[in-house]
């Protein structure tokens, strides 16, 4: 099991909690700041829905948002991280989520992952291809790999280390 810890608007609580719910998810807590207007959650997630969960608040927000990952292993927590936002492609929008893995540095991440809805276009993957992440370099396919499941489209990079 991972936690997902992230702050959001008040206004897009109802639409993440709808997920969460459906999803029959364990929220650890949820924090209310009235000053900026925001709610701070944890939420429990089994490791083998992370990706998909991280999706849906995508689809929810369509905004920028930082999540993170924690991870608590047997000798050690682990912090990854993942942000999401929106990719604008010949007018549409589509979600998306960055989802970096730290596993031999913590200021260098060892994997990352873009993630997109299923069925975008090919335009959607292009744009994602030609992004490029401080020295990481998507175009790479020695090191990039797409692979599309039934519910999402995922470019993952492997980094050297």
């Amino acid at each position: 099991m991972v936690e997902l810890d992230f702050e959001l608007p008040l206004k897009e609580l109802n639409g993440v909690m709808e997920r969460f719910m459906s999803a029959e998810l364990f929220t650890k807590w949820v924090l209310y700041n009235e000053d900026r207007g925001t709610v701070a959650l944890r939420v429990v997630v089994p490791d083998f829905e992370m990706e998909q969960v991280i999706l849906d608040i995508a689809e929810v927000v369509r905004g920028p948002l930082e999540i993170s990952i924690v991870k608590d292993g047997l000798a050690e927590i682990k912090v990854d991280q993942a942000f999401i936002n929106v990719i604008n492609v010949d007018g549409v929008v589509y979600p998306l989520a960055l989802i970096m893995e730290f596993d031999f540095n913590a200021h260098v991440p060892s994997r990352i992952e873009l993630i997109t809805e299923k069925d975008c276009p090919e335009e959607v993957i292009s744009a994602i291809l030609h992004t490029k992440l401080g020295p990481f370099d998507f175009r790479d396919p020695m090191k990039t790999k797409i692979l599309q499941s039934n519910k999402m489209t995922k470019i993952m990079l492997t980094t050297a280390v």
